[in-house]
């Protein structure tokens, strides 16, 4: 790595916390132990009545790292808001500094590993080397995770699956995880203007606005997080695996996946000036899909839509979920 890890863009890491005691210490070792060292951390506390507050301000205080770890009250009203708000509240360190800032989502109980932010970072820094636009479009760095159990013991190696990365895989998949995600000022932009009340995830969100809006989202081969398992995660099941397509069926049963289009569709509506055609035309035809009527209908507009999910039976899945007008 290079030498110059302080001298690069400052990286602002949104942690969304709640009742973390658990591991929460050793994920903040982690992000003090990153061999880039320009970074800032801000967590944002939904109301914890553990120790997590009284750790944060012990790692604080242990490493004299106040003014480069800040702590706010989040909104109590979950994860997915909790990040949002963080999100919002970037506006304000953004207008001090110029464009060259990058942001990551962070979970509290992950183990990041020494050069996670340094891979991100080198990947917009070679992003604009190549245009002057880099900086003007939206990009999203993503990465692989390893699944581990509490004791962080590995329970798989994850495999790099994912093609296509797309709007059209963007508006009915979200394939990226959150807490590998790296991303630039103008997808902060961007993000902001979607009410957090009309986003299904935070992660699945940047992704969509990311390939949605002239940008591109990019996805580093790479493990670079420890991503631990255990009875209280928010998102514990990766779609892309067997057991994600379960979790599917189960959400498709519950007619939670239907809700999820119903959400990403007025998400982007918020954002409907910064879509660039084709993504504008893409959402008006799974509206149309999802307004007719006649099932053989949606049948036929979903097989020719260009609307793609990872992997050919979660594929067809969606096709037959269209048919069935679960979408």
């Amino acid at each position: 790595m290079s030498n110059s890890k302080a001298r690069g863009p400052k990286v602002h890491i949104l942690m969304a916390s709640f009742q973390g005691e658990r591991f929460i210490k050793e994920q903040l070792e982690s992000i003090k132990g990153q061999s880039y060292t320009n970074w800032i951390l801000h967590i944002s506390d939904d109301g914890s009545t553990d120790k997590t507050l009284d750790m944060v301000k012990e790692f604080v205080g242990y490493y004299g790292l106040v003014g480069q770890v800040n702590l706010h009250r989040g909104p109590q009203k979950g994860a997915t808001q909790n990040f949002l708000y963080l999100v919002a509240l970037m506006r304000s360190f953004v207008e001090k500094e110029n464009k060259d800032a990058l942001f990551a989502f962070c979970d509290q109980d992950d183990v990041w590993l020494e050069d996670k932010i340094q891979r991100a970072v080198n990947f917009h820094l070679k992003e604009r080397q190549k245009t002057n636009e880099a900086l003007d479009r939206p990009l999203l760095y993503a990465s692989l995770r390893q699944w581990v159990r509490e004791d962080l013991h590995t329970i798989a190696q994850p495999k790099c699956v994912v093609k296509g990365l797309s709007f059209k895989n963007a508006i009915v998949q979200n394939s990226l995880s959150g807490n590998t995600m790296v991303w630039n000022v103008a997808l902060l932009n961007i993000i902001q203007k979607v009410r957090p009340d009309h986003a299904v995830w935070h992660d699945w969100t940047a992704y969509q606005l990311a390939t949605g809006c002239g940008g591109r989202a990019y996805l580093d081969a790479t493990i670079t997080l420890k991503y631990r398992q255990h009875g209280h995660n928010v998102i514990g099941v990766n779609q892309l695996t067997a057991l994600g397509l379960i979790a599917l069926i189960k959400a498709i049963k519950k007619g939670r996946y239907k809700s999820w289009m119903e959400l990403n569709l007025l998400g982007l509506h918020d954002v409907w000036s910064d879509l660039d055609t084709v993504s504008k035309n893409t959402c008006l035809y799974l509206e149309r899909i999802r307004s007719q009527a006649n099932p053989i209908r949606r049948l036929y507009l979903a097989w020719f839509s260009g609307l793609r999910r990872q992997g050919r039976v979660s594929q067809i899945s969606f096709v037959l979920m269209c048919m069935l007008g679960c979408v």
